[in-house]
């Protein structure tokens, strides 16, 4: 009797056990908890993240790109330790920028909104308005000052799957007009304008950022210019250049390189500038 109760028992136990298992294999696979960190749980969006843990995602070493800083942050840069620029994230796909120099020898202030019209996981295209103008740094005289409207249009691009190498470009269109535009001023540019002419600009530039790891990047930018010559748009015969490094964070970002024109001989005088003229930039996003 007593080896039968115990037979018994054990096959109860092994009908329970496979119950239990074959139960357990009809369970839908578990998901990972809401607060699991997004790299963990979901896809990666790579835009998003990039604008997340850079603070100066919004702009190279002086060209705008088309990504935002993002809705109610406030981002303080300062270029080459004399110039100002505010930016205000008005909402997620809309940012308004001031910008504005120390008075030393001139001044150039100026005002600009940007609008971001398509943002997918990869992509980011806006448009840009801008108003702005310079002038030598007496109010007194306001005879020498040149007024300017811009319009362009901004792309950025991952180009990785990886999310650490973006391709960035913009095409802008400069409407400069104001007794500025004398024609010795002009002349040192490779424009023959008269004072009462109208200057149209038409600057194209592009650039790439490579993230070597989440705090630092290497990057550089080109920008071609053609002006309005004779009525005719005319490549000017020099191409700005920039290249340097960027450490970053989510709160903050350093630029650190240098810039030149290509095309132009600077001669023997600035042999000692032959990596460029140094650039300094930083930014802090609240």
């Amino acid at each position: 009797m007593k080896t039968r109760s115990a037979w018994l028992l054990l096959g109860a136990a092994q009908a329970l056990m496979g119950h239990a298992l074959a139960s357990d294999g009809d369970q839908k696979p578990r998901t990972a908890p809401t607060g699991t960190p997004d790299h963990v749980a979901e896809p990666v969006n790579r835009m998003a993240t990039l604008r997340k843990n850079d603070a100066g995602i919004d702009h190279g070493w002086a060209a705008a790109h088309a990504e935002t800083i993002g809705d109610g942050a406030v981002s303080l840069s300062i270029n080459q330790l004399a110039a100002l620029t505010v930016s205000v994230g008005l909402t997620d796909r809309l940012q308004a920028t001031a910008s504005f120099n120390l008075p030393l020898l001139v001044l150039a202030p100026s005002l600009g909104i940007k609008g971001v019209v398509y943002r997918s996981e990869s992509s980011v295209i806006a448009v840009r308005g801008a108003f702005g103008a310079l002038g030598l740094a007496d109010f007194d005289d306001t005879s020498e000052w040149t007024f300017n409207v811009s319009l362009g249009v901004l792309a950025d691009t991952v180009v990785d799957t990886g999310g650490m190498v973006t391709f960035h470009t913009g095409m802008n269109v400069w409407v400069g007009f104001g007794e500025g535009l004398d024609e010795q001023q002009l002349s040192d540019f490779g424009l023959d304008l008269r004072a009462s002419d109208v200057a149209v600009a038409v600057e194209i530039d592009v650039g790439i950022v490579a993230r070597v790891n989440r705090f630092f990047a290497f990057q550089l930018e080109l920008w071609f210019i053609a002006a309005m010559v004779d009525q005719q748009l005319t490549l000017m015969p020099f191409v700005p250049f920039g290249y340097g490094v960027r450490f970053y964070g989510d709160w903050f970002h350093v630029d650190l390189g240098f810039a030149m024109p290509l095309g132009v001989d600077l001669g023997a005088e600035v042999a000692a500038l032959a990596l460029g003229v140094p650039v300094v930039n930083m930014s802090f996003r609240f």
